[in-house]
């Protein structure tokens, strides 16, 4: 499935999604082993934000969307992660990106955007403050 179908799938299946997890793993922090994306939500010093605002999960999927996410094979080093909930907890969809490059994962397509609108969206909403513990 195309990255466009997927988001698709998503924006039809919205009123099912009541949360958003959001992980991200420091700009520069040090890692002796290339980072999975399937393990980033589970590396210590990850910082964590659980999103339940429905506004706020509309505005992620809309700037996923005006993304243009096209399929491009590329070893990312992917920082940032959104999952995309069912009132169980499964995943909707799960998207990963780049901490400064265009280039992520949407589901199991790897993918360059046409822009950085998810970063500045991310940069802007989720980076924990200076001195600010991460979980």
């Amino acid at each position: 499935m195309t990255p466009a179908a997927m988001i698709a799938v998503v924006r039809d299946r919205r009123s099912g999604i009541v949360r958003l997890d959001v992980v991200h793993l420091h700009d520069h922090a040090a890692s002796p082993l290339p980072i999975a994306p399937e393990t980033l939500d589970r590396l210590e010093g990850a910082f964590r934000h659980r999103v339940v605002d429905p506004v706020l999960i509309d505005a992620a999927l809309a700037v996923i969307e005006a993304t243009n996410a096209a399929p491009q094979r590329h070893r990312a080093e992917l920082r940032w992660k959104l999952s995309f909930r069912d009132c169980d907890g499964r995943p909707v969809l799960e998207l990963w990106h780049e901490s400064f490059e265009p280039y992520g994962r949407i589901g199991s397509v790897e993918v360059r955007f046409a822009n950085d609108r998810i970063l500045r969206f991310l940069r802007a909403r989720f980076v924990p403050l200076e001195g600010e513990p991460v979980a």
